[in-house]
This record gives C-alpha cells, structure tokens and sequence, in this order.
C-alpha cells in the first residue's frame, strides 16, 4: 500500500463527507426556514382574525409539545418570532410557496413590484420597487436560506431599514458568521448601508441651499472600519450623487511627519478643559 495514495484516499473521503454535510445542514436550514415562515403565516393571521393572545399561543405551544413528544423550537416565544419572522419578510416572499409543501423556501423568488394592504408593511412599502429590485437578487436569495433562524431574529430585531437586512444576511451568509459574530458586530455599529441614504440626503440639502452656481456638486465620503468591495458595489448601486467609500486606521501615536505641526494629546486635552 502506498503511503502517498492511502493519504489522498483518506483526504478524498473526508472532503467527500464534509460536502455532504454541508449539502444535508442547507436543504435542513432551508426546510426549517420555510416551516417558520409557513407557522408564522398561520399565528399572524390568527392573531389579525380572531384575536389570539398571549395565553392562546401559550397554550399553543403547550399542546403542540404534548402532542409531539420531544419537540423542540416551538415554544411560545419561538412562535411569536415566527409571527415577526413572517411578518417582517411576507412583502418580499412569493405566497405561492405555501401552496406547496415540498417547494424550497423563496422558489418563486422574492417579490418584486407587488404590494399589499397591510398596516403592519407601511414603513416598508414607502420603499421604492426600484430599490427593492435591484437588492433582491438572485444570489440574496442563496444567502438568504442559508442563514439560520435564530441569526434572521437577530437581524429582523436589530435593523429597520431593508437595505441593512440585506447586508446583514449577506454579510452572515458570506462570512460564515455566527450568531454570537453577528451579535458582536451589531455592537460595533458595523459599514451600515443606511448611511448612504443619509449622506445622499445632506448632498442633495448641501448643493441646494449651499452650493455656489460656480462650484462643483459636492461630494461625500463615508469612512468606515473595513470594506468589501462587493458590499460596497452593491450599496451604492442606485444612487447617483458623488460618494466614496474609504477605510482607515487609528493609532494612539501622532505619526511623526506631523508632530511639529499639530497639538500633543496632552496639549489638546489642557485646552479644552
């Protein structure tokens, strides 16, 4: 037996196993997101119709645990973020996936150009089909179902705008972060996209009751702790003023170029007391 080929047998296998895993973890992660997404459809709608509370849906989760023994993920709290889950998500998910149980979650893609009457969706329809077009891709819809429940709660919870879920999931999905990562950058205040938003509100403010007839439009830059090139391509996909995106570094040293030119810490801290 070759030593050579025994080791690349043993390495074939092993690659051969860790894909299938990976392969059965996202049809699982898939399944499990298109179930959350069906119940939720059906509690939030109860709670529209027939007024369900917060003792029916206690009571909900109790007899469904004593109905299926060993259940678990449905308890009453795990309901009710099933009922935001859905909420939150139900514009831009195609209903036509829950005609049939055995289509994958988002088959039909995420919607589009259609709109519903819903009060809980008013914030949300303000946001142009332009936009909301060109961020639901394709390629959203992969990372969108490959991240896990509890990381999708994380995200409906801590960002408001539609542009900000869409990093974040894509940001997840890309980068293969954990829960207890995405949490950890949620606290760093991570590049938001909603920033460009704003900076493409003061530009517009600026060169409208600012700017001379003379000068230039103005330009804006967003600085940020670290970038990727393609979260930044596809932020600013639909804005057309002059921005740019640059990272930087700080140091606790006053680089010695400008020592002789600008004030010590210790200088600028007397001065200011």
């Amino acid at each position: 037996m070759s030593i050579d080929s025994y080791i690349q047998t043993l390495k074939h296998i092993k690659d051969e196993i860790l894909r299938s895993r990976y392969q059965i973890a996202k049809v699982a992660n898939k399944k499990m997101l298109f179930l959350y997404f069906k119940v939720g459809n059906v509690i939030s709608t109860k709670v529209a119709k027939e007024k369900w509370g917060s003792k029916t849906i206690e009571k909900l989760s109790a007899d469904l645990q004593n109905e299926l023994k060993g259940l678990r993920g449905f308890s009453s709290a795990n309901l009710k973020k099933m009922k935001q889950f859905y909420e939150v998500w139900q514009l831009f998910i195609d209903e036509d996936i829950l005609q049939n149980e055995n289509s994958p979650l988002l088959a039909g893609q995420f919607k589009k150009n259609e709109h519903k009457n819903s009060s809980l969706a008013t914030n949300q329809l303000k946001e142009s089909n332009k936009a909301i077009s060109s961020l639901l891709t394709n390629q959203l819809v992969k990372h969108f179902t490959s991240v896990c429940f509890t990381a999708h709660y994380e995200i409906i919870t801590k960002t408001k705008s539609l542009e900000a879920k869409v990093f974040y999931i894509t940001k997840t999905a890309q980068e293969f972060w954990t829960v207890e990562t995405l949490k950890h950058n949620f606290k760093n205040d991570l590049f938001k996209p909603e920033y460009l938003g704003k900076m493409n509100f003061y530009l517009s403010a600026l060169d409208e009751y600012v700017k001379q007839e003379y000068e230039k439009p103005s330009i804006g830059i967003i600085l940020c702790k670290e970038k990727k090139n393609k979260i930044v391509e596809f932020s600013f996909r639909d804005f057309d003023k002059a921005m740019g995106v640059a990272t930087y570094n700080t140091g606790k040293k006053l680089p010695e170029k400008y020592q002789n030119i600008l004030p010590d810490a210790k200088t600028l801290k007397k001065l200011m007391d």
